[in-house]
């Protein structure tokens, strides 16, 4: 038995062998190697969610929600200032606290508030409209996970029960509690 080398434990195995195994492993050159079908699952894999999660083009205000919708409309009958004032009211009754607002560009931005395993942000902006105000309200939403949020954008996908769906349904009950007609769009 060959002496071992300095700095090592063992005896010293032949080159190519496994640890576990003192025969030589050589892969002949007409077959590939093992460790390359988890690297080319991998890489099937990522490119099939790559596209199945291609973005969609926009889409105009609906009254139902279309694939991957992201922006909830309220249109109410009060000028926009008014419109953002019932808005915040409204946040803030649902637990909402107002982080920054500007009522001369209406605009306004909640801060995280915990939905069940989740913490959702709103962002709403009023706008004239007909006799009215149309109100947007756009968000994210972020998981918890050992202490690292990664705010990912509100929009209608995942199931039941997911947080992405737990996200778009508090962004349509908190839409629906301003009383005003609500439509579904994709930006």
């Amino acid at each position: 038995m060959p002496a071992p080398h300095a700095g090592s434990v063992g005896p010293r195995r032949p080159a190519g062998a496994h640890r576990r195994d003192a025969s030589p492993t050589l892969t002949p050159p007409d077959q590939p190697h093992h460790s390359m079908r988890p690297l080319l699952a991998g890489l099937a894999f990522s490119l099939l969610v790559g596209c199945a999660s291609a973005p969609l083009p926009p889409a105009s205000a609906a009254p139902e929600p279309m694939e991957r919708a992201n922006r909830v409309d309220v249109r109410l009958d009060e000028p926009p200032a008014e419109a953002l004032r019932l808005v915040a009211r409204a946040l803030a009754a649902r637990g909402y606290g107002v982080e920054s607002s500007d009522a001369a560009l209406g605009i306004l931005s909640t801060s995280p508030r915990a939905v069940g395993g989740i913490a959702v942000e709103i962002d709403a902006t009023a706008d004239d409209a007909d006799g009215g105000s149309v109100v947007q309200l756009r968000g994210r939403f972020a998981l918890d996970v050992r202490g690292l949020r990664t705010p990912m954008r509100i929009d209608l996908r995942g199931a039941g029960g997911s947080a992405a769906r737990q996200a778009w349904d508090e962004l349509v009950a908190t839409a629906e509690t301003f009383g005003g007609t609500v439509a579904y769009a994709r930006d």
